[in-house]
């Protein structure tokens, strides 16, 4: 008798054991996750105006997008990705006197117009602001998601309406392919026959204005 309450009392002790370690295990994995979750949350983004230039004959038709960095950390590897629409009527632009004047109307073409893309290789703290180029002056920026990585090498993407969600690439999956993140956010949102933009010119600081 006293053998099998010794024996129960050793499966109890085991049993005991085992639930501390699962439970100690877990709660370091929501906070690992947390962790994660706390760099990715300060990083935000949303559509600002429209920008229209004509020279000669030449219109080039941008969206400033503000990209918002409140952690003390940068991240890496940006996609911006803005999500077009056709224009109610093709936007005016300014020429090189100032004046505003007509654009002419573009068709819609969902393949080349729907999607616009600028890459960024880090995005420190602070408020900033990049100029993505759209396919024409007849397209309106109607949506906006944000692809990067964090500094532990998680890959997160930020809707405009504030989702946060784990991109799944893997370290090495990112070191093999450069393109990795463009081909995740292509499985997401759609693919492009628009080049991706990565010219780092176009990031200026949120209240940078034209002289």
């Amino acid at each position: 008798m006293g053998y099998a309450v010794e024996a129960f009392a050793a499966v109890g002790t085991v049993g005991a054991l085992v639930v501390a370690l699962w439970v100690f295990f877990h709660n370091e994995r929501v906070r690992r996750s947390e962790e994660r979750r706390e760099q990715a949350e300060l990083i935000t983004g949303w559509l600002m105006e429209h920008v229209t230039s004509k020279y000669e004959k030449e219109v080039n038709h941008y969206v400033y997008v503000a990209l918002g960095n409140a952690s003390e950390v940068v991240v890496y590897d940006l996609l911006v990705v803005v999500t077009c629409k056709r224009a109610d009527t093709p936007h005016k632009a300014r020429d090189e006197m100032g004046s505003i004047v007509d654009t002419e109307p573009h068709e819609f073409e969902p393949a080349r117009d729907r999607l616009a893309r600028t890459r960024l290789s880090v995005l420190r703290n602070g408020q900033w602001k990049v100029l993505v180029p759209l396919s024409h002056s007849s397209v309106t920026a109607d949506d906006l998601d944000i692809f990067f990585r964090d500094h532990r090498g998680v890959y997160w993407r930020r809707s405009i309406r504030g989702s946060l969600v784990v991109i799944p690439i893997s370290r090495a999956e990112a070191d093999r392919d450069p393109d990795a993140v463009v081909r995740a956010a292509e499985r997401q949102l759609g693919v492009s026959e628009a080049p991706v933009k990565t010219d780092i010119r176009y990031l200026r600081h949120v209240d940078w204005r034209p002289t």
